[in-house]
Order: structure tokens, then sequence, then C-alpha cells
């Protein structure tokens, strides 16, 4: 009897122990978030250079007419290469899988390259969602850990910096010109950081339009807690916040080129847009600026596109300079 008791209170003893050591875990766990809430909320955060609140009061969204197929409804995600752009594309498509009514209704596809130019009949899309991707910091390490891996930025110069800034700042001239033609809605990644829910559900409301947004919200999965992309994706801000308390990329750099580009495009409005190519590095292989240029370039090969304008089979042949 008395080897029973001890026998049991050694079992006792341990799920104590256990348990005393699941609570510690879940403190520590507590812990992180509050750190990690406090990081978000620290100003650091949300700096941005100062040149860029002006180009992103330039960038347009057109949710009214444009030319739209309505036997196809092919729906462009469009986004720099990243981890931000793929959580937003899975968290879309999470948030209405399992809802029969809507299969086969549109079709959401990821896109890093441009559209060609043209008139909204030559890159096979009704609709697109353009994702920005703000402060440009982000934009440069997202893109860079995603192109070169995540020890990128100990490689990584201020000219490559200003290179890449360029080329986001001449990817997005060429997307305002197709917002002329064609429906463009532009997502702001800081307006996804601080209401994720609201936000998904303004993109289903542009996609689907306000009959079929009222029709079938209720059963589309826009909540965090039911929608892991979405709880992913909203994690992936934090980590971002935590990178740029750390950054090594140079603010400088980023605001000098902004302010440049935005003159040498007269404002994003400047028709053809300069060349991706024609930056520093862009002709260096397997450099930053080089294998950004190769996502970003319309894609004349791709079965949907068809390019007729000499800068985009220019710029899709890889060429150093097509301006």
């Amino acid at each position: 009897m008395c080897s029973l008791m001890a026998l049991l209170s050694m079992f006792y003893l341990q799920a104590v122990r256990m348990h005393s050591r699941h609570l510690e875990t879940e403190s520590n766990q507590r812990w992180r978030r509050n750190e990690a809430k406090k990081l978000i909320d620290t100003d650091v955060t949300i700096a941005t250079t100062e040149s860029e609140p002006k180009f992103l009061s330039l960038l347009k969204t057109n949710t009214g007419v444009g030319y739209v197929n309505k036997a196809s409804n092919r729906i462009g995600v469009l986004a720099a290469p990243g981890s931000v752009g793929e959580a937003l594309f899975e968290s879309l498509n999470e948030a209405m899988r399992g809802v029969d009514a809507l299969k086969g209704k549109f079709e959401l596809v990821l896109q890093h390259s441009a559209p060609p130019y043209g008139y909204g009949k030559n890159h096979g899309f009704d609709k697109f969602i353009r994702l920005v991707i703000t402060p440009m910091e982000f934009s440069v390490w997202d893109a860079g850990t995603s192109l070169l891996g995540t020890n990128f930025e100990n490689e990584l110069n201020s000219m490559h910096v200003a290179s890449v800034t360029r080329q986001f700042i001449r990817w997005h001239c060429r997307l305002s010109h197709v917002s002329a033609h064609t429906p463009l809605l532009t997502v702001l990644s800081t307006n996804l950081k601080n209401d994720l829910e609201s936000e998904v559900q303004k993109i289903f409301r542009f996609v689907l339009g306000d009959d079929d947004f009222i029709r079938y919200r209720s059963i589309l999965s826009f909540d965090i807690s039911s929608n892991k992309a979405m709880e992913r994706l909203s994690n992936l801000f934090v980590e971002l916040d935590y990178k740029k308390f750390h950054s090594k990329i140079s603010q400088q750099s980023i605001n000098n080129a902004i302010i440049d580009e935005l003159k040498t495009t007269n404002n994003l409005s400047g028709w053809p847009c300069l060349s991706l190519w024609n930056v520093y590095g862009a002709s260096e292989n397997n450099s930053f600026p080089n294998l950004l240029a190769g996502s970003l370039v319309p894609n004349c090969k791709a079965n949907s596109s068809k390019c007729f304008v000499k800068r985009d089979i220019c710029e899709d042949s890889g060429k150093a300079h097509c301006d």
C-alpha cells in the first residue's frame, strides 16, 4: 500500500511539473505577443521616407467602368515577389474555400509581371488588385528575402537599394496606365495590417460587385480565427515590423530614388514608363536588381498576354537598355 501511495505521489508530482512547464510556456507566448504588439505600436513601424506620402497619393484606383470580358472573370492579384503578396493571395482563396456557389465563378491569379501596354484586351484579365507594400523599405526587404534569401541584407549596398526602389516606382507607373482602361483596386499593406478583416471584405466587394458580395458575405471566411491564411498574414506584419526595427536598408537611398523617379515619370503619368532594366546592377546576373527586373517586366510569352508595343517586347527579352 505504501509503495502504491509513493508511486501515485510520484505521478502527481510529475503532472504538477508538466503543468507548470505548460503554464510557463503559455506565459512566455503571451509575453512575446505583448512585446510584438508594443513593437507594432511604436513610431518606427509606421515611419516612411519624406517622399513616400506623395508617391502613395499618386497611386490610382479605378473600380468603375472599363473593358471587362464577362466570359472569363479572371482577377489578377498584382504583387511584387515576396511573402506578403503570397499570404494575401492565400487569404483570399481561403476566404472562399468551401463556398460552392463561387466555384468557377471567377479565377484569382497571383502575378508579379506588369501587364503589357494596350487598351485592356491584351493582358487577359477583367480586374486587377494591386498590392502596395508600405513603407518602401518593407517592399525592398520582402522582395529581397524572396529572391535572394534571408541573408540578402548582408550583401546589399545603397546603390542596389536605390535601383530596386526605382524599379518598384516604374512598375507602379505601368499600373497607373493599366488603371485607365481596366478596373483596378489599390490595397495598401498598412491598411491590411490595421484592419485585415475589413480590407479583405473590401477586396471581395470589388471582385464580386455589390449584389454578389451581399449575397455571399455571410458564408465567406473573413475572421482571422477561422481563416488561417489571414492569421499567417497578420503574423507576417509583426515579423516585418521587427525586421524594420533592425534593418540595414538605407532610408536615404530610398528617399532620393523616389524623388528622382517621380520627376522622371512625371508623377507616374509619363508614357511609356522607364525601363525596369535601365538601373544600376540590373545587368549583373543574379543581382537583386537583375532578379527583380526579370520578375516585374511584362511576360509576353504567357498565354493570356499579347505584346505589340516595342517597350514590352524589349523588356521581356531582358535587354539592358530599352529606353
